[in-house]
């Protein structure tokens, strides 16, 4: 699906600095879905924590992937550590600051996620 392969593209272009980190890495990719889950807060209800985790977990085929999910919710130096992403997304002024200086990237990546989530929920309405 088109919209997944730019999705992907979007995320690992803000989360991930691909000269130091390889996102199919497990370690890498659960950071980099932490960090995008946490910085979804400022996103003013476009998508939520849970909603961005489920759907980057759906996104890279890892929802039932116990190496990328035991590895969720790491601390910002761990993510750091992992993507290069420098955010400390515990630190909500911080984080707040950072989304506020780049809300259009922000707000086109959580819009597709929103997007994501409810295409896919219109899809489970439809098999069942």
């Amino acid at each position: 699906m088109e919209q997944d392969i730019v999705l992907k593209r979007n995320v690992e272009n803000v989360f991930v600095d691909k000269s130091k980190a390889d996102v199919t890495q497990p370690h890498v990719l659960a950071a980099m879905i932490t960090a995008a889950s946490a910085m979804s807060r400022e996103s003013e209800g476009i998508a939520t924590p849970d909603m961005t985790t489920e759907e980057l977990l759906d996104l890279y085929g890892k929802t039932d992937d116990g190496q990328v999910t035991s590895l969720l919710g790491m601390s910002s130096a761990y993510i750091q550590l992992n993507t290069g992403y420098s955010v400390q997304v515990e630190d909500m002024g911080a984080a707040s600051a950072n989304y506020r200086a780049q809300k259009p990237v922000y707000d086109m990546i959580y819009g597709q996620i929103a997007e994501r989530a409810r295409v896919r929920q219109e899809e489970k309405g439809i098999t069942k």
